[in-house]
């Protein structure tokens, strides 16, 4: 079979979009990635092992009202690349390629996949209005009638998109591959502890209040990875604290060793957004699989995952559930159970191998339209 998957970001790549157009690759099917182009950093052109990448450009995009500006012509031109491709599917990843994966899905007569990576209106919702908010929810309610198989990133997203319509939804978290070298059986006595931060640096990523934490921690480190709005306030952080050490975008492989080395590793999310209480971060599943414990939201389904495991701690949105979360885990003898219990989640349950036998299913069940 061959697949096209559509995608709104550069593919730089996205870790989730990655690993499963590999492992379709892996099964035989040739992948095709078109994808959107927003700041020309990337080749039009790409063979990422196999996967076919196909980038559009439209105007550059610096912030939000660019994005929106630049929509519909990132829909005109990926619809009019999709007319040079050959495919027998279209994978639509997350709801804003969904309308334009229908469309094409209907005057191509092949099967539509829908992977819903997020609750979309809810993720949304601190920056549109709350009319369009309730216009995504229904729209997704409707186009969900024109899909063939739904994934969901975790099981908290698929009963959403049940209450909105899908029939069957497979669950494909973002675990990854079981490191072989990630066995931690001894864990330094010491006093000072080293974090961890890979991920978007914007507004309610927990930025301010993790660097306020370590700041007034002396015996505290963290290397933080990443891009977005508030790099320059990191940068400024990192020139003046030496505990703090800014490694800019790095890519995926990098952000892997780093998560190996540290002692624990920070997944925070603003709980007030509907999107991040029901969301799973990549680093949850990364850090259970190299066996660190993980430091997550209280009253979210992640922090309600890492109590049930006991692979981290959960604390409250706040430097100072921060800093209760660094002395709880300078204990090295904490820190090794919630290493060895994350790991042992991830080998019976959390990783990529399982996951990938579901995507597998999918693809199998898939009917022939033509």
């Amino acid at each position: 079979m061959k697949v096209l998957m559509l995608l709104s970001n550069e593919y730089r790549p996205d870790p989730r979009v990655r690993k499963e157009a590999m492992t379709l690759h892996e099964m035989g099917h040739d992948v095709t990635v078109l994808c959107w182009n927003r700041s020309f950093r990337s080749l039009d052109h790409q063979d990422d092992g196999g996967v076919m990448i196909e980038r559009v450009r439209t105007g550059r995009v610096n912030g939000m009202l660019d994005l929106g500006a630049n929509v519909p012509l990132f829909f005109a031109r990926a619809y009019l690349r999709s007319r040079r491709l050959e495919f027998d599917s279209v994978h639509c990843h997350d709801y804003d390629t969904l309308m334009l994966g229908a469309f094409i899905s209907k005057l191509r007569s092949v099967p539509l996949v829908y992977d819903s990576h997020e609750w979309y209106s809810k993720m949304v919702e601190d920056d549109l209005p709350g009319f369009i908010c309730r216009l995504i929810e229904r729209s997704e309610s409707l186009l969900l009638a024109n899909c063939h198989a739904v994934i969901a990133a975790n099981d908290a997203i698929a009963d959403h998109l049940k209450e909105s319509g899908a029939h069957d939804v497979t669950v494909v978290m973002n675990c990854i591959d079981l490191p072989q070298d990630a066995s931690r059986d001894a864990y330094e006595d010491k006093r000072s502890i080293s974090l961890f931060y890979g991920g978007s640096l914007e507004p309610g990523r927990f930025v301010n209040e993790m660097l306020e934490a370590v700041e007034s921690d002396s015996d505290c480190t963290i290397k933080i990875a990443g891009n977005g709005r508030l790099t320059e306030v990191v940068k400024q952080a990192a020139a003046a604290c030496d505990r703090v050490q800014f490694l800019g975008y790095i890519p995926q492989e990098q952000v892997l060793m780093n998560v190996s080395k540290c002692d624990a590793v920070i997944c925070m999310m603003e709980p007030s957004n509907g999107n991040n209480v029901i969301g799973t971060p990549n680093k949850l599943f990364e850090a259970m699989a190299y066996g660190v414990p993980a430091i997550v939201t209280e009253g979210t389904h992640s922090g309600d995952m890492v109590r049930c495991l006991d692979c981290g701690v959960a604390v409250e949105y706040s430097a100072k559930g921060m800093s209760s979360a660094i002395s709880s885990l300078k204990d090295p003898q904490a820190r090794m159970r919630m290493g060895r219990k994350g790991r042992a989640a991830a080998e019976k349950d959390y990783n990529w191998q399982a996951m990938k036998e579901r995507m597998c299913a999918v693809y199998r069940s898939l009917p022939r339209l033509r």
